[in-house]
C-alpha cells in the first residue's frame, strides 16, 4: 500500500515545480529557441513578453535587435535596442561591437571608432570588433599605421582572409611596397586569388582603391557586401548573464515552453513601429521589480 504515498510525493514535487516556475526564464528560453531556429518574428514577440515582465534584462534587448536586423528593420530604429542594452549593462561587449558595425555602415566613423574601441577594451579577443575598428581606421579615417597594428593582431590569432587584404592595403598606403608584394604572395598561397588581384591592381595603378565588396566592414569572403561583420565561429546564444537576480531563479528544463501570443485579428506592425511602442512603454513605465 505504498502507492498513495508515492502519489502524494509526486504531487508535492509538481506543486514545488509550479511554485518555482519562472515566467522570465520561460519566455527567454522560448525566445532563444526561436532565435536559434531563425524564427525571428516569433523570437521578437517572446523577447517583448519577457521585457513586459522584467524590463531590465539586457540580453533580451540585444538579441531582439539582432532579430530585427535579420527582418530588415531600419538600423536607425534598431540602434535604440543596443543603446538600451548598454544602458542596463555597460559591459555588454557585443552590443558595442554591433553598434560599431552599424555606425560604420552609416559612414559615422567617429562613432564606429568609439564603439569598437570600447568593445576591444572590454574584450581584447573580440576579432569582429577589431576588424571593424581596423577598417574604420584604414578607409574611414586614413590612419593606416593604426589599422596595420590591428590587422596584424587579428592575423596572429585568426586566419581571416580580409585581414590580409586590409594589411596589404595599409602597407600600400604607408608606401611599403615590398610588404604589399609579400601579402599578395601569402593570399595566393591561401587560394584567395581574388583578394590578391585587388592588391595587384593597386600596385599597378599606383593608388589605393576600395575593395570590390566594400560598404560594410569586411571579414569573410562568403559574406555578401550588404551584411555586417560576423565572426566565423558560431554565434553565442542568448543567455541570462549579467543579471544575478534572474540567473538564480529556477530554470524550466522540461515540459512545453510558452509560445508567442500572436492574435490572428491583430494587424501586423512593422519592426520600427514595434520598437517605437516598446520605447513608449519603457518611457511611461518603471517596469517590474520581479
Amino acid at each position: 500500500m505504498k502507492r498513495p504515498a508515492t502519489i502524494i510525493v509526486l504531487g508535492l514535487l509538481m506543486l514545488v515545480s509550479i511554485a518555482h516556475a519562472n515566467p522570465v526564464k520561460e519566455r527567454f528560453e522560448a525566445a532563444t529557441i526561436a532565435f536559434s531556429e531563425r524564427r525571428f518574428e516569433e523570437s521578437i514577440k517572446l523577447y517583448e513578453e519577457t521585457l513586459e515582465i522584467y524590463p531590465k534584462l539586457a540580453p533580451a534587448y540585444f538579441f531582439m535587435g539582432l532579430a530585427h536586423l535579420e527582418l530588415g528593420t531600419p538600423p536607425s530604429e534598431v540602434m535604440w535596442l543596443f543603446e538600451k542594452t548598454i544602458e542596463i549593462d555597460p559591459t555588454y561587449t557585443r552590443a558595442y561591437e554591433q553598434m560599431g558595425k552599424m555606425t560604420y555602415g552609416q559612414g559615422d566613423f567617429a562613432k564606429a571608432e568609439e564603439y569598437c574601441s570600447r568593445a576591444v577594451e572590454l574584450d581584447p579577443t573580440n576579432i569582429s570588433a577589431k576588424l571593424t575598428l581596423a577598417w574604420t581606421y584604414l578607409l574611414g579615417q586614413s590612419r593606416p599605421d593604426e589599422a596595420r597594428e590591428l590587422f596584424e593582431s587579428v592575423i596572429e590569432s585568426h586566419d581571416a582572409s580580409y585581414a590580409y587584404l586590409g594589411l596589404g592595403m595599409a602597407y600600400f598606403m604607408m608606401d611599403e611596397r615590398a610588404k604589399v608584394l609579400d601579402i599578395i604572395t601569402q593570399l595566393k598561397q591561401k587560394d584567395h586569388n581574388d583578394l590578391a588581384e585587388q592588391l595587384e591592381m593597386m600596385v599597378r595603378q599606383g593608388r589605393s582603391t576600395r575593395p570590390q565588396q566594400m560598404g560594410t566592414p569586411l571579414f569573410a569572403p562568403r559574406r555578401q557586401k550588404s551584411e555586417l561583420v560576423r565572426d566565423e565561429a558560431p554565434s553565442a546564444m542568448p543567455a541570462l548573464s549579467g543579471n544575478q537576480a534572474v540567473e538564480k531563479m529556477p530554470v524550466r528544463l522540461s515540459g512545453s515552453l510558452p509560445g508567442a501570443n500572436v492574435s490572428a485579428d491583430q494587424p501586423p506592425s512593422t519592426g520600427a513601429e514595434r520598437i517605437q511602442a516598446l520605447r513608449r512603454s519603457q518611457r511611461y513605465s518603471k517596469g517590474s521589480g520581479y
